[in-house]
């Protein structure tokens, strides 16, 4: 997620600098208490509970900059300002696009749908927007690939 800060235009009136440190900043609670995600049965309240309280746990060996963490997972948290929708944004490309490359790896083309359903909509911001539309082409042009891969082998093997 980080890199991808990196495309993202200053000419939207973004803090692109204040981008990239939530990036960085957003998911480090989950080096206490792990992925945390809908499968887990983790009720929403409890995740947040669990993920601010490692925040603060973090803030805290942070030295002087340990403020800045807390502060930049809160307004990530919070979703109010611009910079933390669009890194929201940031995380659910991230989301689909390892979506996709499991696909690719597993050879399993629509196997992780689920992900692309949860995000469709959800992309506002036109460099964002602009991606996800190339990344639904190349996952397109897979299944139509392994789809047709899939019926040669059956062909090749009876």
């Amino acid at each position: 997620m980080g890199i991808l800060t990196f495309l993202l235009d200053s000419k939207d009136g973004l803090d692109k600098v204040r981008c990239l440190k939530m990036a960085l900043v957003h998911d480090l609670a989950e080096c206490i208490v792990g992925d945390i995600t809908p499968f887990c049965g983790v009720v929403q309240s409890e995740k947040h509970r669990r993920e601010t309280e490692a925040m603060k746990h973090i803030a805290g060996l942070a030295g002087n900059v340990g403020e800045e963490l807390f502060d930049l997972y809160k307004e990530y948290e919070s979703q109010v300002t611009p910079e933390a929708k669009v890194v929201k944004e940031l995380d659910r490309f991230d989301m689909v696009l390892q979506a996709f490359e499991y696909e690719k790896d597993q050879q399993c083309p629509h196997k992780l749908q689920e992900f692309f359903d949860s995000t469709e909509g959800k992309f506002t911001h036109p460099i964002l927007s602009t991606l996800v539309d190339e990344l639904s082409k190349q996952r397109k042009e897979y299944e139509e690939i392994g789809l047709d891969a899939t019926s040669n082998l059956s062909t090749f093997s009876t």
